[in-house]
């Protein structure tokens, strides 16, 4: 212990694995999905934390989409 504060941390090396292979598995199950994109008449349903985890743009898109539909709902 230094100045009270406990310095250690545990591990889980397999955690992150399991978190995206049960997302997955949600995901093709059509489970806990948020929103779904239409590419030539083929839907793709998808979990939009882990598309905005993995990419800026979508990021930005489900932040400002968020934030817009609590504005509306604020009126």
């Amino acid at each position: 212990l230094a100045g009270g504060t406990a310095d250690w941390s545990m591990e889980f090396p397999q955690h992150s694995k399991q978190v995206l292979e049960q997302l997955n598995q949600q995901r093709q199950l059509g489970l806990l999905c948020d929103c779904t994109f239409v590419v030539d008449g083929i839907n793709f349903k998808a979990h939009k934390a882990v598309l905005a985890a993995c990419s800026e743009l979508f990021s930005l898109l489900f932040c400002a989409l968020w934030a817009f539909q609590n504005c509306m709902a604020k009126r």
